[in-house]
């Protein structure tokens, strides 16, 4: 369903610990107040005007995020396809940037590929996990080698 002038919108939501779909899940324009239908099998469809938007994504067990500079394309250009991860409340911790396991030394690994410039390997990355809580840097990977060395110091 589409109104004149707006392009549907489908995003895909993933469960970036398992890789299964979230079974539910809301999403929000930022500031506009206008909300995607409720999330099912881990799909939102509707639609929108064209421009770029800031989105907030919300389910029940995950850590909400925001998706900055979402662009809607003019609806003679197509639809909007796109996929997203949600961190599980309990992978949500400091340090763990790829929301996969613990943050450990491969969360370290890339915090430096992201710092020198490197593509890293990762579904996708959540700064939202990092000291700073806003982006990735170097004082993750500090974090990180403290707190993995702190953990097997001994053994």
């Amino acid at each position: 369903y589409t109104n004149s002038g707006e392009t549907s919108v489908i995003i895909k939501l993933f469960d970036a610990g398992t890789g299964e779909p979230v079974s539910s899940a809301s999403i929000s324009i930022i500031f506009n107040g206008i909300t995607l239908k409720t999330c099912q099998n881990g799909i939102c469809s509707g639609s929108l005007s064209p421009g770029v938007y800031n989105v907030y994504i919300n389910s029940d067990g995950y850590s909400g995020r925001i998706v900055k500079n979402v662009i809607v394309p003019n609806p003679a250009q197509g639809i909007l396809k796109a996929q997203y991860y949600l961190c599980p409340e309990s992978l949500s911790l400091p340090g763990n940037l790829d929301c996969f396991n613990n943050a450990g030394l491969s969360d370290a690994i890339l915090a430096l590929q992201i710092l020198t410039g490197i593509n890293p390997d990762a579904y996708e990355l959540f700064p939202e996990n990092s000291v700073s809580s806003i982006k990735i840097g170097m004082e993750d990977v500090i974090y990180l080698l403290q707190k993995n060395a702190g953990a097997n110091a001994g053994e």
